[in-house]
């Protein structure tokens, strides 16, 4: 068993949208209005790219297949490396988007909880509970759809948000909750092994286990409520994104199709941001790609140096902190399914 990697405690809450409220709240929900989202600073989104791609370079990666029979002399691992693995990252990183703009339509509420702080706080954590569910259902999901194998279900990273309020400080990251899940998630291997995009019925019985191992997953939210009609969009989007991961997986430059298919869906049909698409596409992708090909013994080095990086950025703070959420499942996400 690898050991446990923690850079410290974080809230789900940090994330880039606001979507919905707690029942114990008296706001109406926050909906983003599209038209009027401002792009992100290019200047500012560009220079920290710059620095990404630095942080980058400076790490020595190679492949850890792509040696010669007596394990000298590794080559370089290739940038367009696709596989069922990446299915399930990019799906992690699209569902966390969609659901931000989804769950805004209505359906989701937390349960009432007796826990002094976690109740204190759940009118912010409610607010995001759509990335949350839509984050770790798609990987879920994909995981079964691809049969991806969970090979480090205890290794878990994370990046910091550095945030000094209470309202932190009881949650960890989003990230870590995932793999955390997920490991929930492989007992059902054997139960949905026939489970495809398509197949509503078997969808509809993973997903009432999925709700009962989230809900266990987050005990401080007390439980996750979602109405029919959000549940049934929920799946539906699911099977949009999975469905273009199937179509390209055995395909040359693939995961280039697969990422230009996906960014189209998530802006014209569930009216994401440009901005974070944006980040989806150039500052995601490119961590993806590190943390293929970076050796697993940098791995907490790498995490806690891109960090400094974010934190060190001009980027404004909703920016970043879309930056930092996408960082975490891309970081995390890819640990998990490492193979």
């Amino acid at each position: 068993m690898k050991k446990l990697i923690f850079f410290g405690a974080i809230s789900a809450a940090v994330l880039f949208t606001a979507t919905f409220v707690a029942c114990n709240s008296t706001e109406e929900p926050m909906i983003e209005d599209i038209s009027s989202t401002t792009t992100l600073q290019s200047a500012d989104f560009d220079i920290f790219m710059a620095s990404v791609d630095s942080l980058n370079n400076a790490y020595f990666s190679v492949s850890r297949a792509a040696v010669s029979e007596d394990g000298s002399n590794p080559t370089l691992i290739k940038d367009e490396r696709w596989s069922k693995q990446d299915i399930v990252n990019y799906a992690d990183q699209a569902g966390s988007l969609i659901g931000g703009t989804l769950g805004t339509a209505a359906g989701y509420i937390a349960g009432a909880s007796t826990s002094g702080l976690a109740s204190g706080v759940l009118g912010f954590l409610g607010g995001h509970l759509g990335d949350i569910v839509y984050s770790h259902l798609y990987s879920a999901v994909a995981k079964l759809v691809t049969r991806c194998e969970i090979v480090n279900p205890g290794f878990n990273s994370s990046i910091t948000h550095h945030e000094n309020s209470s309202e932190y400080t009881y949650l960890d990251s989003i990230g870590v909750r995932h793999n955390r899940l997920m490991q929930r998630m492989a007992q059902y291997d054997k139960k949905y092994r026939s489970i495809t995009p398509n197949n509503r019925i078997l969808l509809n019985k993973f997903y009432d286990d999925f709700i009962k191992e989230l809900n266990a997953t987050y005990p401080e939210v007390g439980g996750f409520i979602i109405s029919s009609e959000e549940k049934e969009r929920i799946l539906e989007s699911c099977s949009s994104v999975l469905s273009i991961g199937e179509k390209y997986l055995n395909k040359k430059g693939g995961k280039k199709l697969f990422i230009e298919e996906v960014s189209d869906l998530m802006v014209k049909k569930y009216k994401v941001p440009a901005k974070n698409v944006k980040i989806f596409k150039e500052f995601a992708v490119s961590v993806t790609n590190q943390m293929d090909k970076i050796d697993e013994s940098n791995i907490d080095r790498y995490a806690n140096d891109l960090d400094q990086v974010i934190q060190e950025s001009n980027i404004d703070g909703d920016e970043k902190a879309a930056i930092i959420n996408m960082g975490q499942i891309a970081v995390n996400s890819n640990i998990c399914w490492k193979k």
